[in-house]
């Protein structure tokens, strides 16, 4: 399975269908990750984990260096897989990273918690009945989403169950975990299932992408929905972003939507 990072590199993966994937977030732009070796100057390391249906996790050094024949500032993108992580036995549906943990999330029903530096496995969270379709994760703390309808808050270095939340009435596909917020999404309140979240605690602003094949903000304090856009994408959607001056959202019908909002649109809903 290929997975595109950059225009600058595909991946080859040798996973089965790639579900899932987290990395270091403009690690190519932070003067932290800069190399020191010989040889190696401009050279910036990052790092990216990918969940596949054939239940393994690939971890990867990325590292972005000087385009050749570019202007200085151009980067290009190249890879190393460091290893494979294997412990689940379904497909492997959700990932998170940061600094410390890998934590993965498996059809298995189980949560994997990974130490990001050994590459070993710091612990198992188990509890619940359905697949763990999504995780957020918070210092210490992971919060999961499972298609048993419930979602759990766990303490990682205990590896305990520190609270069930029970609420939806139906599986849950998707969570964001900021802040003192845990939002989720499901279908037990829309016509079809919300698929895909973001949300922002400051400003109180929060997009959801749909199977209804919308995408929508709402106000979080109020619950109420702000704008929808219905013409975005033709089949459902699996995943949405978003800043303070555009929208991006992933769809079925292989299309990424970027929405501009300086166009006709008040940037004032994410200020």
């Amino acid at each position: 399975m290929r997975v595109f990072i950059s225009l600058f590199q595909v991946l080859e993966t040798g996973q089965s269908n790639v579900l899932c994937l987290k990395f270091d977030q403009d690690f190519d732009l932070d003067e932290a990750n800069s190399l020191t070796e010989d040889g190696l100057q401009g050279w910036r390391k990052g790092f990216m984990v990918s969940g596949s249906s054939d239940t393994s996790v690939c971890v990867w050094d990325l590292y972005a260096h000087p385009s050749e024949g570019g202007d200085g500032e151009e980067m290009a993108i190249m890879a190393e897989m460091r290893g494979v992580l294997r412990g689940h036995t379904g497909g492997v549906l959700d990932l998170r990273i940061s600094d410390k943990w890998i934590i993965s999330c498996s059809k298995d029903t189980l949560i994997r918690v990974w130490n990001r530096s050994t590459l070993a496995l710091h612990c198992t969270l188990k509890g619940h009945e359905g697949p763990v379709n999504a995780v957020g994760l918070q210092g210490n703390r992971v919060v999961s989403a499972s298609g048993d309808g419930n979602m759990i808050l766990w303490d990682i270095t205990k590896g305990e169950r520190l609270r069930t939340f029970e609420g939806h009435d139906r599986g849950l596909a998707c969570i964001d975990f900021k802040d003192d917020y845990i939002v989720s999404g499901s279908n037990d309140c829309h016509d079809m299932l919300v698929r895909a979240l973001s949300f922002d605690p400051r400003s109180g602003r929060l997009v959801s992408g749909s199977y209804d094949r919308t995408v929508k903000v709402w106000d979080m304090h109020t619950g109420k929905m702000i704008r929808e856009f219905k013409t975005c994408h033709a089949s459902h959607i699996f995943d949405v972003k978003f800043d303070c001056n555009r929208i991006v959202s992933t769809s079925h019908d292989q299309k990424i939507v970027v929405l501009h909002f300086a166009d006709g649109l008040d940037t004032s809903l994410f200020a």
